[in-house]
């Protein structure tokens, strides 16, 4: 639907907003990005910032060590220059994100259990 004669160019980001929201649908989102780089990259070819919106909004909450992984080497294949620090940026933050994971996980859940969440 994103891509579809429905939604216009500069409105792409929200449909993907939206999907991004739900965190079970992040990875089909991630999917749809790959599987639509080439045309995504043609359509936005001179307005190459708009691609580094599409990444942060595609990426940039995942946690884990292997998707941070899969994210730097599907980047590392295409020519980013445009849009590198956005890369960059989030895979940093999907970094960051697994390292707070890791160390804090036992203590939210205490608190959600103590919380009764």
């Amino acid at each position: 639907f994103a891509l579809s004669d429905r939604v216009r160019n500069q409105d792409v980001h929200q449909a993907i907003m939206a999907v991004n929201t739900y965190g079970p649908s992040r990875a089909r989102l991630w999917q749809w990005y790959r599987d639509n780089y080439a045309l995504l990259a043609t359509r936005y070819r001179a307005s190459m910032s708009y691609m580094g919106i599409l990444v942060r909004l595609s990426v940039a909450e995942f946690t884990g060590a292997a998707r941070a992984d899969e994210v730097e080497a599907f980047f590392a294949a295409l020519n980013t220059s445009k849009f590198q620090r956005v890369v960059d940026q989030s895979l940093e933050k999907i970094r960051s994100n697994t390292r707070w994971l890791e160390k804090d996980r036992a203590d939210v859940a205490a608190w959600l259990a103590s919380n009764a969440y």
